[in-house]
């Protein structure tokens, strides 16, 4: 959502008109996307929809989504970069305890199937800062990151800065 709305504020401030359709399972409407000038669609797409979607459209590009053919232009976050440049900047600033929130998807805890936990490890294990009470892997959404956050900060030997991925 944050990036949909990042996109029509952008448009807004440029004077672009645009048009908003959801697909949520149902067929999107082909004549208005033709007379579109553009499209962007952000989030997934399904990959058997792809041909038809880009025949319906003069210019599409997808937004944290990029499909596996080099025939459609996706823009999509590099959090391994961004991990890297974020530990990269605490360092900087001399943190040196710094912990980890995230969420797993899979049961159980298993914090490298998060996309920011793997380069957050590698950077701390590399550099001999990583401490197992330093990364707290949740297993929900519901789990509350600034509880889980309040947590770290009352510990005896607490965290210096904290990175969450929510």
């Amino acid at each position: 959502m944050g990036l949909r709305l990042g996109v029509e504020r952008r448009c807004q401030r440029h004077g672009i008109e645009i048009t908003k359709l959801y697909s949520n399972d149902r067929p999107l409407n082909a004549a208005v996307l033709r007379k579109a000038f553009g499209v962007i669609v952000v989030g997934r797409y399904r990959e058997t929809g792809l041909e038809w979607l880009a025949s319906n459209c003069r210019h599409l590009v997808f937004a944290d989504f990029s499909p596996d053919s080099d025939e459609y232009d996706g823009v999509v976050n590099d959090f391994v970069h961004a991990t890297l440049k974020l530990m990269d900047a605490f360092s900087a600033m001399d943190y040196r305890r710094i912990a980890f929130i995230g969420l797993s998807v899979r049961q159980g805890v298993v914090p490298d199937n998060e996309t920011r936990c793997r380069p957050y490890l590698e950077w701390a294990n590399k550099r001999g800062l990583f401490g197992r009470t330093l990364c707290l892997i949740g297993r929900n959404p519901e789990e509350n990151c600034s509880a889980r956050a309040r947590n770290f900060v009352h510990r005896a030997k607490g965290p210096t800065a904290i990175f969450t991925t929510s």
